[in-house]
């Protein structure tokens, strides 16, 4: 069966406010810069979120406890995360015809406890930061045990698809997330949706 890897925030979930809002609560704490906007927050998206935000002064010895207390705040405010509309019906009926799974620079167990809150059951694997924090080794690993499966990648920021593009699986950019059409236009993603019924007319052709 052909499979298709989501990325979490953006894509499944509306989680930008909430993310921006915890970094810059925590910044100071790690020494590193606030961030006047939330613009400013999805810049770290253009390529690899961890590249991003090492480049903002968080330094490696202090990016996993940053990471982790970004996480447990984000798991006591699940409450103040919606699932974009449209989106869980999409995945009901893509995991008809797909294996889904999340791959994501969130943590394992924030996405986990998230899906089970939002009652999203049909994602066969999640496989978060704390396992690897580099999107196209992640991909590479589902492609690796899974040769004779076409692979798609849905994500909502450049950095998204050009890590998908560098694994070497099509690419799907939806405009609903962090980086907007116009943005990730310039990545040059194989399709581009700006809905969840647009995403289902993909896998229609």
């Amino acid at each position: 069966m052909d499979i298709i890897i989501f990325d979490y925030d953006g894509v499944i979930v509306d989680s930008l406010s909430l993310v921006f809002s915890i970094y810059n609560d925590l910044a100071p704490k790690y020494n590193c810069k606030k961030l006047k906007n939330k613009q400013e927050f999805t810049e770290f998206f253009k390529g690899n979120f961890f590249d991003g935000w090492g480049n903002n002064g968080i330094s490696h010895k202090n990016s996993e406890k940053f990471l982790q207390e970004m996480a447990d705040n984000l798991a006591e405010n699940m409450n103040k995360v919606s699932v974009f509309p449209g989106v869980s019906e999409a995945l009901e009926r893509l995991s008809q015809d797909y294996r889904l799974v999340i791959i994501s620079s969130n943590l394992s167990r924030v996405v986990d406890k998230a899906l089970q809150s939002k009652n999203i059951t049909v994602i066969e694997e999640v496989v978060g930061a704390d396992k690897e924090r580099s999107k196209v080794k992640k991909i590479e690993k589902v492609k690796e045990r899974n040769p004779e499966s076409k692979i798609y990648y849905v994500g909502d920021t450049t950095g998204d698809i050009y890590e998908g593009k560098k694994a070497g699986i099509t690419t799907i950019g939806v405009s609903w997330g962090f980086h907007g059409r116009e943005i990730m236009n310039s990545a040059h993603p194989d399709y581009l949706v700006d809905t969840p019924a647009e995403l289902l007319n993909v896998f229609k052709q």
